[in-house]
């Protein structure tokens, strides 16, 4: 059973886990750009299931710039902050989406209607890209793989 693994795995920086055809790796990187003295590490998850790649990138703020992003796999679905003053903010969230190129992309730790954390909105974000699909469920099928990055944005409730 799926979540009775998932329950089971207890994965520290750079560990795996492997069970069957389901893996989860984490990896290694810092909470901000200051080499973690502001807010400390950060862990980044790739699950892979069914030959699927799902990558959470957590709390991830480190410079784009001189993190290794070769040491992730090919990742199909990226779940990427992209609100700034604690993570990453949109203009190196698109950056991280240039380097990684992932097949689907799903902004998360932005500022919404709800929110009252001091961080920016999804609109930049989503101001780089010429289109991007908003998703009315939290579900994502899989069935259609395209060859450009498409940015799946969930409906605010």
């Amino acid at each position: 059973n799926f979540i009775e693994i998932a329950k089971n795995a207890k994965i520290g920086f750079g560990e795996n886990f492997n069970q069957g055809a389901f893996s989860v790796t984490s990896f290694f990187s810092f909470h901000d750009e200051k080499g973690g003295k502001l807010r400390g590490e950060n862990y980044i998850y790739c699950v892979k299931v069914d030959g699927i790649t799902v990558c959470h990138m957590g709390d991830f703020g480190e410079d784009v710039n001189r993190f290794n992003f070769s040491i992730l796999p090919k990742i199909d679905l990226l779940f990427l902050p992209v609100g700034g003053t604690y993570t990453i903010d949109a203009k190196s969230a698109k950056k991280v989406v240039d380097k990684i190129n992932p097949k689907f992309v799903i902004p998360i730790h932005f500022k919404t209607e709800k929110s009252r954390i001091d961080i920016a909105p999804v609109a930049e974000f989503l101001s780089y890209f010429k289109k991007f699909d908003e998703l009315s469920t939290s579900s994502v099928s899989y069935d259609k793989l395209r060859e450009k990055v498409t940015v799946l944005k969930i409906k605010e409730k």
